[in-house]
């Protein structure tokens, strides 16, 4: 996932503050099959982001409570 998505900040700076270094959809199947005890770990999607130190500072000290993320997409049938 490193540089496929890249981060930014408080909807501001929109380059160079990160990147997306993993993404895991957990099911109740791949609970299963890795045998992880059911309800141990939350189900749903999973991101995690490297952040630059001068970004992730405000994390650390709780100036940032929160994190979201942006994106786009195509709808395609199936």
């Amino acid at each position: 996932a490193l540089f496929k998505r890249e981060a930014g900040e408080m909807h501001e700076r929109t380059t160079g503050v990160g990147q997306m270094v993993e993404s895991v959809v957990m099911t109740l199947e791949k609970q299963k099959a890795l045998g992880i005890v059911e309800g141990s770990t939350p189900l749903g999607w999973w991101v995690g982001f490297k952040l630059e130190a001068d970004v992730f500072k405000h994390v650390k000290s709780g100036k940032y409570s929160m994190f979201s993320i942006g994106g786009s997409a195509l709808r395609e049938a199936v």
